[in-house]
């Protein structure tokens, strides 16, 4: 019940882009925003809410790749009763992020044949003149395709979703709570074998 779920506005996003976090809240609320990247705090924020779809902007940088997390935290009034959810409620998401600058774009011009027994000549680059470290194999390709050999993509290797390393706990619900339902709704069912006739 104390769950808030959060919505952005995109699946991936690249340095430079704005995320935008909609969440449902209630008027007179607070909501504490918190960025988590590697178990660090990078940014803190409290927001006013209203009633209904509210919406968060986040400017993300290149740091941020290859993700982060939005912490977020929703403290209504204390005995409102415009709704029975706790007083508490949370929420988290996580933005990926591309950062470009980390493509590496390289270029090999070799000879269209190449012959047993003879020098072959290589000339490797980047196409845009990023600095690189590489690894050159010159592999016939029968026995490429006879074990289904496929050059791994080391940049999504390098750039996997980190989890997220905050820990956090409370005792707000059981401290400062409030209940909003009406009592004399409630319904107690069974116990009628002890009457007695």
């Amino acid at each position: 019940a104390a769950t808030l779920p959060l919505t952005a506005d995109k699946a991936n996003y690249t340095a430079g882009d704005t995320a935008q976090i909609s969440f449902n809240g209630s008027a007179n609320a607070s909501a504490y925003i918190y960025i988590e990247k590697a178990g660090k705090i990078i940014k803190s924020q409290r927001v006013d809410t209203k009633a209904g779809t509210n919406t968060y902007k986040i400017a993300l940088t290149k740091d941020m790749a290859p993700n982060v997390y939005v912490h977020l935290t929703l403290i209504q009034p204390h005995m409102q009763t415009a709704n029975s959810l706790p007083i508490r409620l949370y929420g988290v998401i996580p933005l990926l992020v591309d950062n470009p600058e980390t493509k590496l774009s390289p270029v090999i011009t070799s000879a269209d044949r190449m012959e047993p027994n003879k020098t072959a000549k290589f000339t490797v680059s980047e196409a845009s003149g990023k600095p690189m470290t590489y690894t050159l194999a010159v592999v016939d390709e029968g026995l490429l395709g006879l074990t289904n050999f496929h050059a791994p993509d080391l940049r999504s290797e390098f750039n996997k979703k980190e989890a997220s390393e905050l820990q956090n706990w409370d005792l707000y619900k059981y401290v400062i709570n409030a209940y909003s339902g009406k009592l004399e709704t409630m319904l107690a069912i069974g116990g009628s074998e002890d009457i007695i006739d």
